[in-house]
């Protein structure tokens, strides 16, 4: 999800999934995880990120290399104005969700009272600008790996990057 337009600062990183883009805002908060590609960005901002956010990049450093679970209290970290409130409801049930356990998206639905709104949740987490740091990769399809980051198909490098991501949480197969 492209979140550059809103943005005051970037910084990049490498990952066991390729670059990533963290990128804040005036406010201080972070205001987007994006996965950049496997090749080296031309330039690299040396900008100094703010406390919050170098929470997050902390966060995600650690979750490739320790695999260790990102924390719940990076939630005030994220910037979350232009959320509605089903999409707040939804990122929050999902955030919750702990490291190497899935749900499905009917799962998610049933959790916020809403029972016959997996596809709902499925377009809520498209639209997820903090992948990893509320694990949408965490959430399947009741008999497939699902989406991630708004695409579908299972041979786009987005359902790729979540096959990656519950690997390294240790699944060797999503819920069927």
């Amino acid at each position: 999800m492209e979140q550059s337009a809103q943005h005051q600062g970037v910084i990049f990183f490498r990952s066991a999934v390729g670059w990533l883009r963290v990128l804040w805002n005036g406010e201080g908060l972070c205001c987007g995880v994006e996965f950049y590609g496997d090749t080296r960005p031309e330039t690299m901002p040396r900008t100094k990120p703010p406390a919050k956010v170098l929470r997050v990049i902390l966060a995600l450093e650690a979750y490739f290399s320790e695999k260790k679970p990102v924390s719940k209290m990076l939630w005030e970290s994220l910037d979350e104005h232009e959320w509605s409130k089903f999409q707040k409801r939804v990122f929050w049930a999902v955030f919750r969700i702990p490291f190497g356990e899935t749900r499905t998206y009917g799962e998610i639905a049933k959790l916020l009272g809403l029972p016959l709104a997996g596809r709902a949740v499925g377009n809520a987490l498209g639209q997820n600008p903090y992948p990893i740091v509320i694990p949408c990769h965490r959430v399947t399809g009741a008999k497939a790996i699902g989406g991630f980051m708004g695409k579908a198909s299972a041979r786009s490098r987005e359902v790729g990057i979540k096959a990656a991501l519950l690997t390294h949480e240790g699944f060797k197969k999503w819920k069927k």
